[in-house]
């Protein structure tokens, strides 16, 4: 019978722009060695905020906001 895992949250991840965190995420929704692709109905990309590289400050959402879900591509 299937086991299902259900965690609401992974460890974040960061990327210097917007774009790539997504290209990233497409990315490794097309590699068939991902976890990601082998699952991806398991899977979203969530826009937390941004971190500030000059003052060492975060600008964190006061909602996280889908980007994209898994099971969907990236355009």
């Amino acid at each position: 019978f299937p086991v299902t895992i259900e965690l609401k949250w992974n460890t974040p991840f960061f990327q210097a722009t917007f774009g790539l965190a997504e290209r990233s995420f497409n990315e490794a929704t097309q590699d068939p060695q991902s976890m990601i692709a082998k699952y991806p109905e398991d899977f979203s990309l969530w826009y937390l905020g941004e971190f500030d590289t000059q003052t060492g400050l975060m600008k964190i959402e006061a909602v996280p906001k889908l980007v994209v879900q898994g099971s969907k591509k990236v355009n």
